[in-house]
């Protein structure tokens, strides 16, 4: 019983949906009209190509939120095994805590955002998520890769073009 009205789970899940279409579809046309182009996974979509064409705008809408559910799935397990893997480690906390307190010196309140720039360069934390993501990976098998023509060398082992590799996923982000 798809839409039986008697249910609230129902009619939850369809607001729900359309408040994540709303989502998606004012992000898509924040970005669409930008007038200065970002390097991006949407910049990807918008210059892909399929047998017909160009994707369309319910096309790019589609894979959107698409991106946005797998972030945020991907996003708050990474978080919660990365505050657990730190909650069993003092020494791990303290060295952390110093670390933070160093970048971020004076800066305090619920709507203050950390500065890309710095967060990259911040070498105890940017090495624990790493750890935690080589760990307990929040996919639990690779992302499979077809080797382009001509092969290709990877950690000083040769691929022939075509063959298909599963790489962990932390290795595409480093």
């Amino acid at each position: 019983m798809r839409y039986n009205y008697f249910d609230s789970f129902w009619s939850a899940g369809l607001r729900a949906t359309a408040n994540l279409e709303g989502i998606g579809r004012r992000a898509y046309n924040h970005r669409k009209n930008n007038s200065e182009p970002q390097k991006d996974l949407l910049s990807f979509l918008f210059q892909a190509k399929d047998s017909s064409g160009a994707l369309g705008e319910e096309e790019i809408l589609a894979e959107s939120i698409s991106f946005i559910v797998g972030g945020s799935d991907t996003t708050s397990s990474t978080m919660t095994n990365f505050i657990d893997f730190v909650s069993r480690d003092v020494e791990l906390q303290k060295r952390l805590q110093i670390e933070l307190d160093d970048a971020f010196q004076g800066k305090q309140g619920s709507e203050w955002v950390a500065a890309d720039k710095v967060v990259q360069n911040l070498p105890l934390l940017n090495a624990t998520l790493r750890e935690v993501m080589r760990v307990r990976p929040t996919s639990a098998t690779g992302l499979e890769r077809v080797v382009p023509s001509g092969g290709k060398s990877i950690a000083g082992d040769y691929f022939p073009a075509g063959v298909r590799l599963s790489l962990p996923s932390l290795r595409l982000i480093v």
